[in-house]
């Protein structure tokens, strides 16, 4: 079967006819319909027979009603195997396509849910489709005016999280002239009022009442990303997007967690620049001077735009993310570390591959794997048998336990390793850093009390106190690796001592009162007194 009949020029952002928009959408409705994917083994039947395989992505919509979700997953390697041009299509014009592909998951839910697709008043459901396993990955600091409205995809560490918030997504509003109601209304990143009333003897263009109950709104979710170590040029600092979430994606990730993320690169105002006191000339005719005796004349004028008389064009790149999930840190990373709302062990070992889960189970009776283990730590570090066994049994980490009367035992292990300059401690701490998904690296000299523990900050949006997470922070259920400890001013180490007895880290700065989890590990390395060690 050819895929590509009906070829045309590729959409992109500027050019996008609706005839095409509508081609396509019923193409990508055809891909879920028909899309079989033979990478996965056959299902088993009743009586042990292998089943035929059925379409991927109509199977899915099951687990999507069981889990009341909204959002269908795609992986986009089966969208360039079934139609390479319909992927490229969608890699270019995303911003513009995806209210099409949203509609064709809703026409496919109607048919094969049926009443799914209508929420309990009889309104349609917003369904939303979110790409993975996109081809190339974007560094963070590529991103710019060229990628805006095109498919991308990148790598980052998550530092700080917004509470979830309703977005104004349509909004229904009443004319005040004549009471006529207008629904379907999108809101394009600002309070967005309709154009003209629809009315032909109205003509109503400002005044308008929003009809909350009509309206819609969904869950808004906004992310501060940082671009990963490995990725920063010398000499240059690591750079920060914003990255908004809706709908199943948010509350997906959390301070600390290393992400991929998948959407659109969209221009927003930069409403707090545009509020700014200061933006304007002011001018103060008839002002007293110094010595009393009347001064004309434009005063207040201010360095930069304002200088001039005119505004900056107030702008900024965010990341509209249509959704995220962990980065791989290798082949089947897993933390071995996870806290209480992770796998089990039994299922963390369902989820590998099969090759791994017969490695594992072939490891089980080796009478030399905790040697083993221990050696291959940091394999280009010769001799420190005993200091890699100390981190090997940190990294495993003990048993957590509650007594009967309530208090909570700490499972986790915090080493120091205390040697002479040049023993390779710098090495083994950056081995662990390198390798575990939650483990944060810094050095004790260039660290305060607030980047260690947690920092207040004020949102320029919202203009309120939001608390910006730490080292320790964010390397919960992880490790936290602290070079040149012993350098540490003694008023900043004295912070952490909460974090290593307690887990916790308790913050009572600008009327915040929080008590936050910092489950981590310390590992730090230090140089005896002096400097050297006293062989006297």
């Amino acid at each position: 079967m050819d895929h590509n009949e009906g070829s045309f020029p590729l959409l992109n952002t500027v050019n996008a006819p609706v005839e095409q928009c509508e081609f396509l959408k019923n193409r990508f409705l055809q891909f879920l319909n028909d899309y079989i994917c033979t990478d996965e083994a056959a299902p088993i039947g009743p009586n042990g027979e292998a089943q035929e395989l059925g379409p991927y992505y109509v199977d899915q919509l099951q687990t999507l009603r069981d889990r009341e979700l909204t959002t269908l997953y795609i992986n986009f390697s089966h969208v360039r195997e079934y139609d390479m041009l319909l992927a490229q299509n969608i890699e270019e014009a995303y911003y513009v396509l995806e209210p099409f592909l949203r509609q064709a998951v809703y026409l496919l839910v109607r048919e094969r849910l049926g009443a799914y697709a209508d929420k309990d008043d009889g309104t349609p459901r917003e369904f939303w489709v979110s790409f993975n396993n996109l081809e190339h990955n974007d560094r963070l600091r590529e991103l710019r005016s060229a990628k805006i409205g095109k498919l991308s995809q990148f790598v980052g560490t998550v530092t700080r999280t917004t509470e979830v918030r309703p977005e104004l997504y349509k909004g229904t509003f009443r004319c005040l002239l004549c009471s006529t109601m207008v629904a379907g209304v999108e809101q394009q990143f600002k309070y967005t009022q309709p154009a003209v009333c629809p009315n032909a003897t109205c003509g109503n263009r400002s005044v308008w009442s929003l009809s909350m109950d009509e309206s819609q709104f969904v869950d808004w979710q906004k992310v501060k990303v940082q671009e990963s170590p490995e990725e920063v040029p010398a000499g240059s600092l690591p750079r920060t997007l914003e990255v908004i979430l809706r709908g199943d994606a948010v509350e997906s990730v959390r301070p600390g967690d290393r992400a991929t993320f998948t959407g659109a690169l969209v221009v927003v105002p930069d409403v707090a620049a545009l509020t700014a006191p200061g933006e304007r000339l002011q001018a103060k005719l008839g002002s007293q001077g110094r010595n009393g005796t009347g001064a004309e004349g434009v005063t207040g004028l201010r360095a930069g735009p304002a200088r001039t008389g005119v505004r900056e064009l107030s702008y900024r790149l965010s990341f509209l993310a249509s959704g995220c999930a962990a980065a791989e840190n290798g082949s089947a990373a897993v933390n071995v570390r996870a806290d209480d709302s992770q796998s089990t062990a039994a299922e963390v070992l369902a989820s590998l591959p099969l090759s791994l889960r017969e490695s594992v189970r072939s490891m089980r009776g080796d009478p030399a794997l905790y040697e083993r283990l221990a050696d291959s730590l940091a394999p280009n570090v010769w001799g420190h048998r005993d200091v890699k066994r100390a981190v090997l049994l940190m990294l495993l980490g003990g048993v957590p336990k509650t007594t009967p009367d309530g208090a909570h035992l700490r499972g986790d292990i915090n080493v120091a390793i205390v040697g002479d300059p040049a023993c390779a401690k710098s090495q083994i701490l950056k081995y662990v850093s390198a390798f575990l998904p939650r483990a944060v690296y810094t050095s004790g000299k260039a660290s305060s009390a607030a980047g260690l523990t947690a920092s207040v900050v004020r949102e320029p949006d919202s203009g309120e106190f939001c608390i910006e997470a730490g080292a320790l922070m964010l390397a919960d259920s992880g490790i936290c690796c602290i070079d040149e400890f012993d350098k540490m001013d003694p008023r900043d180490a004295v912070a952490i001592h909460e974090a290593m007895e307690q887990q916790t880290l308790s913050v009572a700065k600008a009327g915040l009162h929080a008590t936050l989890n910092a489950r981590a590990s310390v590992l730090a390395a230090a140089n005896p007194v002096g400097g050297r060690y006293d062989r006297s």
